[in-house]
């Protein structure tokens, strides 16, 4: 009857750790899917010359090469960068 008792209690103990975690789970997926979701598709598109009612077409690193050959872009990153660190 001892080894029943202490199974049971095992098994209480393990529900009541692990119930937190169960009630945060839904929220977890439901907020990693609505923030990363739209961050991956954002970063897939960065590597393409999408125009909206065009097909997407890959161009690799083209867009990241023109974006720092901006001489204005490189100055606002430098000033957003020692600005707000």
């Amino acid at each position: 009857m001892d080894n029943i008792q202490t199974a049971m209690y095992n098994r209480k103990q393990r529900i009541t750790r692990l119930f937190p975690y169960l009630l945060i789970a839904p929220v977890a997926v439901y907020l990693l899917a609505v923030l990363l979701g739209p961050l991956l598709y954002g970063v897939g598109l960065s590597f393409t010359n999408k125009t909206i009612g065009m097909p997407a077409k890959f161009i690799g690193l083209k867009n990241y090469i023109k974006l720092w050959k901006n001489g204005e872009f490189v100055i606002a990153a430098r000033n957003t960068f020692f600005t707000h660190s």
